[in-house]
């Protein structure tokens, strides 16, 4: 068995924001039903919600499951509603990269 990987932490206080949107799907389909942009997060937010290693390019969508929803409630105006949608946050930008400034 390994060793369980141990993420690099974001710093609370890095003010690098990442622009997102949440997506919510019909249960058991590809029709997505709305989205929501949620511009305000910052790169240690996510990492706080999802709990993953944010650094990574090439995973930029995280399923929301129950304990998720609970934090991403307060940051949009939909209300969540796991037991009848799929949920997933997908990255838009990044603002601190010199590209997206």
């Amino acid at each position: 068995m390994s060793a369980p990987v141990a993420y690099p932490r974001i710093p609370k206080n890095d003010e690098h924001k990442i622009r997102v949107k949440i997506c919510w799907y019909k249960k058991h389909s590809e029709a997505q039903m709305g989205e929501e942009i949620l511009d305000e997060l910052t790169l240690h937010d996510l990492q706080d919600i999802f709990d993953v290693y944010i650094n990574n390019a090439l995973y930029n969508c995280w399923h929301v499951k129950t304990r998720h929803a609970r934090a991403l409630q307060r940051m949009t105006q939909h209300r969540i509603a796991i037991k009848n949608y799929s949920y997933f946050v997908e990255q838009e930008a990044h603002y601190g990269d010199a590209a997206n400034d």
